[in-house]
């Protein structure tokens, strides 16, 4: 895998605390890839952080830069690109990751429970405005909305509970060379 290809290796997708950010910085040193993550992107597009476009803009705001800044990154992006929580929940990215899972890529439903999440999110989250306030509740109510939107884009599912983020790399990585082995055979 080089920097050059013209799609990401692999796509994680997971609602917030599933650990996409650290599983996919290390599935990118596991793999020698290259690492984005596309909050990033929207949030160097926006020239703002991700609280201030929401409280600034609104979400249906955010979500107009994330569409673009997904359709972009599943085009000219290679490597391993973790999605904020709610990327596929819209229609078009789910159709746009349909398409990029159609061409063969690998899309990663990074799945865990309540209990684990919350404790990995903590009760302070100004850094995601969805979730401010009832972290535990916040937390349940979306995963249950959210579940059919991850689970119908994802070609994995890993349950993160119980695993390291090395663990799930690794995980992720036979899985990339079991199909990069069938697709040469």
């Amino acid at each position: 895998m080089t920097s050059a290809d013209s799609r990401p290796l692999v796509v994680l997708v997971g609602p917030p605390g599933a650990g996409k950010s650290t599983v996919g910085s290390a599935l990118a040193k596991r793999l020698a890839a290259p690492y984005q993550d596309l909050d990033e992107h929207i949030v160097a597009a926006a020239g703002s952080s991700i609280p201030q476009i929401f409280e600034s803009h609104g979400e249906p705001h955010f979500r107009q830069l994330e569409a673009e800044a997904l359709v972009l990154a599943l085009t000219a992006n290679g490597g391993v690109l973790a999605l904020g929580g709610g990327a596929p929940i819209p229609e078009r990215n789910r159709a746009a990751l349909a398409e990029y899972a159609e061409r063969g890529g690998t899309i990663v439903f990074l799945d865990l429970n309540v209990d684990v999440a919350v404790k990995r999110l903590g009760s302070s989250n100004t850094n995601r405005p969805l979730l401010a306030g009832d972290t535990r509740a916040r937390f349940r109510a979306l995963a249950e909305e959210r579940r059919s939107a991850y689970e119908s884009v994802a070609t994995v599912t890993i349950d993160t509970s119980r695993l390291t983020p090395h663990q799930i790399a690794e995980r992720i990585a036979q899985h990339v060379a079991a199909r990069e082995s069938d697709s040469r055979s």
